[in-house]
Order: C-alpha cells, then structure tokens, then sequence
C-alpha cells in the first residue's frame, strides 16, 4: 500500500499593479498544501464528475464590456446556466466574476469554444466532484492568464453539484 502524500500547488501570481512613477508592485505566489490526495495505485473514475463550472474572469473597469459579450455569445450558442455578475471579489475567486454552470456532455463542445473565443479574458474550467477544494486547485484547467484562487475558502467535502437547469435558449451553432 502507498503511503498518503502530499502535494505543494503555487497559485498563479496576480498580474503586476502599476503603483505609478513606473514601478509596479509583484503581489509573492500563494502556495497551498493538499493533503488528502488518494493514495491508491488506481486512477480516479470520470463518473466522480457531477457537472462542470466555469469562472469567466475580468475587470469592471477595463473588461466588463468584452465578458458581456463573452456571456452574450455563450448564452446564443449553449444550453447553461450563466450566473451572476459578482464585479467585487467573491468566495475563493480574487477577482470579478461570473459563473457558467453546465452539464458534463457539454464539456467537449463548450471548452474547446471557449478556447477559441476567451479573448483576453481568463477563464476557470473545473469539475464539480465532493472536493470543491481540490476541483479548484488541483482539477482545473485554465483558459488565459491563471488568477488567484484562494483555497482555503473551499471545503474539501460537499455533495457534487448537478447542473442546473439552463436559464439560456441557443439559437446559434457553437
């Protein structure tokens, strides 16, 4: 039998602030500590994936327009539940926000789009498992420029989320 480990994570740097005369402030990397990884030899079943989250990242004052139209596009091309704006940090996301809550079969057409179609905006893509913590830090994967994500206001254990009915009506082709 294994022995249980553990792994380190560094969560991506915050991009530099100008603090102006030139000078820009680096904001230290973040690191997390994960303990309860599986110590068995057997890899992880896709049945642990209830649903999948995407975090679409910008910034009120600069962004907002082009994650409007983000959202826009999205709402006209799939079946999912866009959530709201959060334009102030909320949870464990360091930065303004929305959510895309979809359902797993629509993973393979909605990541690659978002690919394709995130411009300069950042996006979170994760499963939704029983370990929100460990769907956020070690399970994700990230479209764009990776932000901050604070861990720490995770749980490690909740019931997985199933996707939401959808509040859109797609009348587009991806």
């Amino acid at each position: 039998m294994m022995a249980p480990y553990s792994r380190i994570f560094a969560v991506a740097r915050p991009p530099r602030t100008e603090v102006g005369c030139g000078h820009q402030l680096s904001v230290p990397r973040k690191t997390i500590e994960m303990t309860d990884l599986p110590d068995s030899p057997d890899p992880r079943s896709t049945r642990e994936i209830v649903s999948y989250h995407a975090h679409v990242y910008y910034d009120p004052a600069t962004t907002r327009p082009e994650a409007e139209r983000l959202r826009t596009w999205i709402g006209e091309r799939f079946a999912v539940t866009l959530g709201r704006w959060h334009d102030v940090k909320v949870g464990p996301h360091d930065q303004a926000m929305y959510q895309v809550a979809f359902a797993a079969e629509l993973f393979s057409s909605l990541v690659p789009w978002l690919m394709l179609n995130h411009g300069s905006l950042s996006v979170l893509v994760h499963p939704n498992t029983t370990n929100p913590r460990r769907d956020h830090l070690v399970n994700p994967l990230w479209i764009g420029s990776p932000v901050a994500v604070h861990g720490d206001k995770l749980p490690d254990h909740a019931a997985g989320e199933q996707a939401p009915s959808p509040n859109t009506h797609p009348v587009l082709p991806p």
